[in-house]
């Protein structure tokens, strides 16, 4: 049977879609954890990994968890490769849950076990057990080769991570652009925050933007200290970081609502400037999703203002812009395409001009000179598209 499965891998990974198919009878047979079992003492690492993998499938459907052997299952993850040890220990985790937390924290202090002790707590599923020591324990281990994966760990169990080096671990990485989420961030210390904060900004500078935004997402509210990391993102070339620095902007606005600072029409300044450089079309990427999520930030914008404060005058500025003295076409687009959603959103009696504003670029492009009309002329063709919608 071990030749048979091998034979069938191979050929899986070299595109015979008939083995995908034969692997996935296997799994289904009624014996398939027996045989299962046997195979995981295959000396072929990719023999293993089927095996467990097999093993997790069918112990994640099974309907008498109970009735398994966690014992053995444990015996077999200390002795496989490192990705069949992650499938056991995921099925073991999933069988059992929170009470093999014990379990992890005994191999967790020991030499010969140390990391199974981290996967067997990074397989346990959500909600994650309150478990207090866990940093400590992990410090001994680091500079191994197994940072990232004890980071993790640390992240799901943070208690009392500011008071040992964990915490300077993690500084260090969040810096490096290694961490891209911190998914306990509220039950961290303030002050360690505020250094996993500072670490965020350092990767920004460094070009790691999406691993920043994430974690600047994830730390807790930091005022208007997220005002020029939201607008660095919101200036970036690609899509998906201008998405996510409208999600800081989100934020942003949410706390200057919140707590009415009085420093809000700055902040709102400052948003009206990378507004339109943002809502620009990017040649070769889908501009919805951007643009959507870019009008739901307007809408939080006016919704948190007693003054309900809108991007209107600002769209007609980059209109007139764009014919006077020649300035971005993708810009003067974005300015149409945003009037566009103030009409449709029921603002027209605050867009009155929208409806004139393709006629008022015609009329003005009858006293243009022709060496000035030649660059607008995808300006024209957005003004008849909208027009036509």
């Amino acid at each position: 049977m071990e030749a048979e499965i091998l034979e069938a891998l191979r050929r899986l990974y070299a595109g015979d879609a008939s083995a995908s198919q034969a692997l996935e009878a296997f799994q289904c047979s009624p014996n398939a954890m027996a045989v299962a079992s046997e195979l995981l003492r295959s000396s072929a690492p990719e023999v293993q990994f089927f095996a467990a993998s097999t093993i997790h499938r069918l112990v994640a459907h099974a309907q008498d968890k109970q009735a398994l052997n966690y014992e053995w299952l444990l015996q077999e993850a200390l002795r496989v490769s490192p990705a069949a040890r992650r499938e056991l220990l995921a099925a073991l985790a999933t069988a059992a849950g929170a009470p093999l937390a014990p379990k992890a924290l005994s191999f967790l202090s020991q030499e010969a076990t140390w990391s199974i002790g981290v996967e067997l707590l990074l397989a346990l599923p959500p909600p994650w057990p309150q478990l207090s020591g866990v940093c400590a324990q992990l410090s001994p281990w680091f500079g191994r080769g197994h940072d990232e994966r004890l980071l993790l760990c640390a992240l799901r169990f943070p208690d009392g991570i500011a008071d040992t080096p964990v915490s300077q671990h993690l500084e260090s990485a969040v810096s490096a652009g290694k961490i891209f989420e911190i998914p306990e961030a509220a039950s961290l210390p303030g002050p360690l925050c505020q250094c996993l904060f500072r670490a965020a900004l350092a990767a920004l500078s460094r070009g790691h933007l999406d691993a920043a935004a994430s974690v600047l997402s994830d730390l807790p509210p930091c005022g208007l200290d997220l005002l020029e990391p939201a607008e660095f993102l919101l200036k970036a070339p690609v899509v998906s970081t201008r998405l996510a620095g409208v999600e800081l902007w989100s934020r942003l606005v949410q706390q200057l609502g919140e707590t009415k600072d009085p420093r809000f029409d700055m902040a709102f300044a400052r948003f009206r400037e990378c507004f339109f450089p943002a809502a620009e079309w990017v040649d070769g990427e889908d501009p919805e999703p951007l643009r959507e999520a870019l009008w739901s930030l307007v809408v939080a914008w006016q919704l948190a203002s007693p003054k309900r404060v809108t991007l209107v005058e600002p769209a007609f500025e980059e209109l007139g812009r764009v014919l006077t003295t020649g300035g971005c076409w993708q810009r003067a687009e974005a300015a149409l395409w945003l009037l566009a959603k103030y009409a449709k959103g029921g603002k027209k009696e605050e867009v009155q001009k929208a409806s004139q504003a393709p006629l008022l670029i015609f009329t003005k492009l009858q006293n243009l000179h022709e060496s000035v009309l030649l660059p607008l002329e995808p300006l024209v063709g957005c003004v008849l598209y909208r027009q036509a919608q």
